[in-house]
């Protein structure tokens, strides 16, 4: 009996060091991914601010003339997003191609007194992930670390666009360094070791006390048979009483776990190092509001969700679809403007009217739906068709131009439709591979 046991309790050890191992690998390729798609994420914030000064970006591109408002501004800018952002993104900059195999870095997030600081102008050689993403102009996230002349690093890249011509100026890039990745890897690793050496001494205390009990329950065997019953009664009792204490323990545990997780997958690595050195206490739940998978519909909706609660606007949401082939720059003006419209046309309604915003996202193939429906007060003067403005400021008028042009640029459908009491705007996007930005 005692044998057998030990025979499970050394299986039971193999079964728990190989899960671990497999835990290791599947959270060191998680960990990998969600490092790259926070780089790729940001990537895709500084191409839209940079996108909103195209004429600026592009003149500072013949030029680079560092004396320039522009460049002190946007390095300034810069400097900041990478300061923010540096829990989990080691360089931020934009380059340009210079041939085959050269790209020159333009504008970066590192200071001027940094080791790696890189003026604009010098050159690299290009990374197989830049190679691809200047062949075709789209958003690429690296799958593995590189040599680089700044170390062993993994990247993404976000294409930048002339908001108004569609110029190709350019990519911007994002990239963690081996060195940042293991230090988030080495908490990882004291984790998992942590809830494998507590799941090993919890087992082992668990068959300790079986073999213990179940000895006890062997040398009763000679004794009266009132003995053996109340021996027996007592082993169970212990069993049952100790199970109990397992299951609290791991439950415990998993909570422990959970919450250095959510801090890891949030990127505040400091914070999960903190709590794991302070392990006996509880930590804060941490809860992040997601409305959309995709990073641009989650933070224009997200914005304009506040400000709709701010002003005691209804909003409801039903996004069920994401893009596939538009353009970052595109679906964030469209976006943006659709939503800022509507967030327009409900802060000029009169006190004591319902107010809301009606957004829904959709897909029948091949086309990607965005359609708003808000309410509205002001009348709207359309001439030829056309809309111009509005009497009460509605604001419809303003920037539906830019919505009409990015339909167009993706061979879509644009409809509007509007009463007394509400306004709907409905804008049908053809998502192929095929469709190309025409820089709106």
């Amino acid at each position: 009996m005692i044998r057998n046991i030990v025979l499970q309790f050394m299986i039971f050890s193999v079964v728990l060091l190989t899960s671990g191992l497999i835990t290791y690998n599947l959270a060191a390729s998680s960990l990998k991914k969600q490092l790259v798609m926070k780089c790729q994420a940001l990537a895709t914030t500084v191409g839209v601010i940079l996108m909103e000064d195209s004429d600026g970006y592009a003149g500072f591109l013949e030029t680079l003339d560092m004396e320039t408002d522009y460049y002190r501004h946007t390095k300034e800018l810069m400097m900041k997003l990478k300061q923010v952002n540096e829990n989990h993104v080691t360089y931020i900059y934009t380059v340009a191609r210079v041939d085959e195999d050269t790209i020159a870095y333009i504008l970066g997030g590192e200071p001027p007194s940094s080791p790696v600081y890189t003026a604009p102008g010098v050159e690299d050689a290009i990374t197989g992930a830049e190679r691809i993403a200047f062949e075709r102009r789209i958003a690429v996230m690296g799958d593995s670390f590189v040599d680089t002349t700044y170390g062993r690093r993994i990247s993404a890249y976000e294409p930048l666009f002339h908001k108004d011509t569609g110029e190709f100026l350019g990519l911007v890039g994002a990239d963690v360094i081996q060195p940042q990745y293991n230090s988030v890897m080495r908490i990882f690793i004291a984790q998992t070791t942590i809830s494998l050496t507590v799941g090993l001494i919890v087992f082992a205390l668990a068959m300790w006390r079986l073999t213990v009990a179940v000895d006890r329950t062997i040398k009763s065997e000679i004794q009266v048979f009132s003995l053996q019953k109340r021996l027996a009664q007592e082993s169970y009792e212990q069993i049952k009483t100790h199970m109990k204490e397992v299951g609290g323990l791991k439950h415990e545990i998993n909570s422990h776990l959970a919450a250095i997780q959510a801090y890891l997958a949030d990127g505040r690595v400091g914070e999960a190092q903190a709590y794991l050195n302070q392990y006996a206490e509880q930590a804060s739940a941490i809860t992040k509001t997601i409305y959309h998978d995709n990073f641009l519909i989650n933070a224009v909706v997200g914005e304009m969700t506040k400000k709709a609660a701010a002003h005691g606007i209804k909003v409801d949401l039903n996004l069920k679809a994401s893009p596939v082939h538009i353009a970052a720059h595109d679906l964030y003006s469209l976006l943006s403007n659709i939503l800022n419209n509507a967030l327009e046309a409900c802060i000029a309604m009169p006190d004591g009217r319902e107010r809301f915003i009606r957004l829904t996202v959709n897909r029948r193939s091949p086309y990607l739906n965005i359609r708003c429906e808000n309410s509205k007060a002001g009348e709207i003067i359309s001439v030829d068709d056309k809309i111009q403005t509005t009497k009460t400021g509605d604001g419809h008028g303003y920037g539906l131009w830019t919505i009409g042009r990015i339909v167009d640029a993706y061979d879509g459908i644009m409809n509007i439709e509007y009463d007394e009491n509400t306004f709907t705007v409905m804008a049908a996007l053809k998502d192929q591979a095929t469709s190309e930005s025409k820089g709106c």
